[in-house]
């Protein structure tokens, strides 16, 4: 199985994510807090030159993928509580509804994401029960998966974000998604092969 590991501060997991989602492509869900990386602990490692470039390729690719596209509202976006309720919700019937709703209230809609209220809301437009998302807001064990995540990804030699791992071979980048395909051996369909090329 192909893992996906992804922050939804990070917006190559984002493109990543949409097209995992479009051509349903079967993977092992594993968010990991990206702040909690090494080349991110101390803040985003761009150039402003880069930070510049890196805006206008996601605008670029968000057009080549038809995605409305709108810069967040606040860079670097803080994917801390999103990433509590994905863990939180992971394995139920919301899950599906939360994680697309997530990349698309950072990346399309430029909303504020960096409190619990905030990702809350977000969890109320995908259809999650305000006092489930409360729930997983507030629960210790569920902190203590994430930092259990993100020490994993540290630990598995993850740098950056969106990372594909199979059978402990990664790949990082959204754009190494048709290499991480092909070392999995998973057939690439006509559709599939027109985006990731």
């Amino acid at each position: 199985m192909l893992e996906f590991w992804y922050d939804y501060a990070s917006p190559y997991s984002w493109l990543a994510s949409v097209l995992i989602r479009r051509h349903r492509i079967p993977v092992e869900y594993r968010p990991v807090y990206i702040r909690g990386l090494p080349t991110f602990s101390k803040g985003v490692p761009f150039s402003p030159a880069k930070l510049r470039y890196m805006m206008r390729d996601l605008e670029r690719l968000a057009g080549r993928y038809n995605l409305p596209w709108r810069a967040p509202a606040t860079f670097p976006v803080n994917g801390l509580y999103l990433l509590r309720l994905d863990l939180g919700l992971s394995g139920t019937q919301y899950f599906d509804a939360f994680h697309a709703a997530a990349f698309r209230a950072v990346w399309s809609e430029a909303q504020q994401v960096d409190t619990a209220e905030h990702a809350a809301r977000v969890a109320a437009q995908a259809g999650v029960p305000a006092e489930l998302a409360q729930q997983i807001l507030q629960d210790d064990a569920i902190k203590a998966r994430l930092r259990s995540e993100t020490e994993a990804a540290v630990e598995r030699g993850i740098f950056g974000l969106p990372t594909f791992v199979v059978n402990d071979e990664l790949f990082w980048g959204h754009d190494r998604l048709s290499d991480a395909l092909r070392w999995a051996g998973v057939a690439m369909t006509p559709d599939l092969a027109r985006d990731l090329c």
